[in-house]
């Protein structure tokens, strides 16, 4: 029997802090990089929250995305998966 595999051990680190701030491009690399990684390994590991006095607020946010229905998940996924941005996503999730 194989030994299950810990995906926290292998979990890709993604820099969220690009997620709080105001400049779309960063911020859609960034979701697009938890994406392929929740695809590979099921799991990362957030780096980069950033300091102020709302972080709890922020991170609270960001979870609340786990909190979602299926529907609405596979509604935002179907959305990135569109022609314009389903071609970059895919090329950016490969090795």
């Amino acid at each position: 029997m194989a030994a299950k595999r810990n995906p926290a051990e292998t979990a890709q680190i993604i820099d969220i802090n690009p997620l709080f701030r105001d400049d779309a491009a960063p911020r859609k690399t960034a979701v697009q990089a938890l994406g392929c990684a929740l695809e590979a390994a099921g799991a990362f590991v957030a780096a980069g929250l950033p300091d102020g006095w709302d972080r709890e607020r922020r991170a609270i946010a960001l979870l609340d995305f786990f909190e979602l229905s299926e529907a609405v998940k596979l509604a935002w996924q179907r959305a990135a998966s569109a022609p314009t941005a389903g071609a970059a996503t895919a090329a950016m999730c490969r090795p």
